[in-house]
């Protein structure tokens, strides 16, 4: 039984150690380029849903740790005030603290819209055009102050108002990033 034991050891740290199969993974890592779908699906996935597919931004920043993915984006009218809005619907891809969440969802709840000036030059410079607050259910909040769990695959939406007028001046003034940060508290 030991010498069983002692092989399989052995045989494991040799594999580990051998400097083919540490080659060859390591070759694999380094020179796999990103194809030109990939590419452009990365870039799809950075765009704002409609109706400002134009407009980059980093609302998948949100995703980053892996403990939340966004599932869907989609212009509508939410809530009864009949208000439009972008929505985005998220997923918790592990059991999370509704705390945990809102802290995550906090860290980019300020929206800014950019139009890129001078975008050939070396350092292109930023106007702001537009600001906006991203917003959340406000059950993640009554469940956050008692420290709930949110169950693996459990959804909920984020936000932000955009009415008809709006999304007319932002197109009008060719706003090309959207910026979620966290927002400064005074």
């Amino acid at each position: 039984m030991n010498c069983r034991r002692c092989l399989l050891l052995a045989t494991a740290i040799a594999c580990l150690g051998s400097p083919v199969l540490a080659q060859s993974s390591a070759t694999k890592s380094q020179t796999s380029e990103p194809t030109a779908e990939e590419v452009e699906e990365a870039r799809k996935k950075r765009l704002m849903p409609k109706p400002l597919e134009a407009i980059e931004s980093n609302i998948r920043d949100l995703e980053k740790q892996g403990f939340l993915s966004i599932v869907s984006g989609s212009y509508k009218i939410i809530n009864n005030a009949q208000d439009d809005a972008i929505v985005w619907t998220v997923r918790a891809n592990k059991a999370l603290t509704c705390r945990h969440i809102v802290m995550q969802i906090e860290s980019l709840s300020d929206v800014r819209l950019y139009k890129t000036l001078n975008a050939d030059a070396k350092e292109p410079s930023l106007q702001e055009v537009h600001s906006m607050k991203l917003y959340y259910s406000s059950f993640l909040d009554e469940r956050a102050s008692s420290s709930s769990l949110f169950a693996r695959d459990d959804i909920f939406r984020i936000w932000v108002y955009l009415d008809p007028v709006e999304v007319r001046k932002i197109r009008s003034l060719s706003a090309d990033r959207a910026v979620f940060r966290a927002s400064k508290r005074r």
